[in-house]
């Protein structure tokens, strides 16, 4: 799981994913409120705030079925995100 920081969209990892998928499954997606991937031109409403980045990720590693522990990167902006999600903070 590549986890992009503020201000950017997954596009951040367009050069290191594909390194990474060599030896990995990797997943890059868009945090809440970045990028351009919310259905037609939708947009939820501002960024989205720590809880909401972290209750995202925990689904999406819950639907994909990731292996525990599911593994995520991303810069020290990030760090919040990708505490344990659902460990109180």
């Amino acid at each position: 799981m590549l986890v992009h920081g503020s201000w950017v969209d997954h596009r951040t990892w367009r050069c290191v994913g594909p390194l990474l998928a060599r030896s990995f499954r990797v997943l890059v997606y868009d945090r809440r409120g970045h990028g351009h991937g919310h259905g037609r031109g939708e947009r939820p409403p501002g960024q989205g705030g720590r809880r909401q980045d972290e209750d995202d990720l925990a689904s999406l590693i819950e639907l994909l079925g990731a292996p525990a522990p599911a593994r995520a990167l991303g810069p020290p902006v990030a760090g919040p995100v990708l505490r344990t999600p659902g460990a109180p903070a």
